[in-house]
């Protein structure tokens, strides 16, 4: 491109000496000089203003390189949107300038015309140049449908994603819910009279002597625990009997002084919880 506008400045620049009649009356050297001068600075005007438009030319093609590499990076890009965004606009604005730059340059050509300056050249450049812009204008229409159709397609990628989201998150609250039930049992402790009362435990076995866990007992009053954070019962009371059934050497009683109960430690907790994951410890 830029060759061919030095090509077309040389032309321009040999009509300039060439394109006049060689012989000018001596009683219109002074007007005639003065139109030359006027007619070298539109001359440089024109100049000036193809080199504008190839190196807005040279702009727009690196601008196009830009979102094609804005593109290749993802199939459906994500952050470069934006920017693409703005590499479009700035190519339309450096269209709409060459538009108006080719406008001005045909006024221009007029201009030289009536001074006699063969014009033909520049006038077959400009419409070159207007074919140029037009082909980038159709290319730049292309590149904002596929914009277009991108920004769809990340929307919609969006509202998957979105869903999923909420999905692994109800999921995930599912997963808590449920591990923190596999985790939770209950414990009381309680004088014989008021489990009974409660219907927490009864009397079986010969003359009502063997405490049993109640099948239609409430937890309501009993404590809830999470058996992963949970170790120890107090209990400080004497006479102390454990109701529920849990596996020997999961857990100890630590004795105070006068045959107090301290506590029930708990030293396995995954066989301890394993069979029943109430615990009931009454006392007399």
């Amino acid at each position: 491109m830029a060759r061919i506008v030095t090509v077309a400045a040389m032309l321009i620049l040999l009509m300039a000496c060439n394109g006049r009649k060689q012989s000018i009356p001596a009683a219109d050297i002074v007007v005639t000089e003065h139109e030359r001068a006027a007619d070298d600075s539109l001359l440089n005007e024109i100049f000036l203003s193809l080199n504008d438009i190839t190196e807005n030319l040279n702009t727009i093609k690196i601008r196009e390189n830009l979102i094609a590499s804005g593109y290749s990076r993802a199939e459906v890009p994500m952050e470069p949107t934006a920017g693409i965004k703005a590499d479009i606009a700035a190519i339309d604005e450096l269209l709409a300038e060459n538009r108006r730059t080719i406008e001005r340059l045909h006024i221009n050509a007029e201009q030289l015309r009536k001074s006699n300056y063969q014009v033909a050249s520049l006038e077959k450049l400009l419409s070159s140049l207007a074919d140029q812009i037009a082909v980038k204008d159709s290319e730049i229409d292309d590149l904002k449908e596929e914009l277009r159709i991108k920004a769809e397609q990340v929307e919609t990628l969006a509202g998957t994603v979105e869903q999923l989201s909420t999905e692994l998150d109800a999921v995930a609250r599912e997963k808590g819910e449920l591990t923190d039930s596999l985790h939770t049992a209950y414990y009381i402790v309680g004088t014989v009279r008021d489990l009974q009362k409660k219907g927490i435990i009864n009397k079986s076995g010969f003359i009502g002597r063997t405490l049993v866990v109640s099948e239609q007992r409430e937890l309501d009053d009993f404590v809830r625990i999470d058996t992963r954070t949970f170790d120890e019962v107090i209990i400080g009371q004497k006479n102390v009997e454990l109701v529920t059934t849990h596996p020997e050497g999961s857990y100890v009683f630590v004795m105070g002084d006068r045959n107090v109960y301290q506590s029930l430690v708990i030293t396995d907790k995954q066989r301890f919880w394993g069979r029943s994951k109430v615990l009931v410890l009454c006392y007399k």
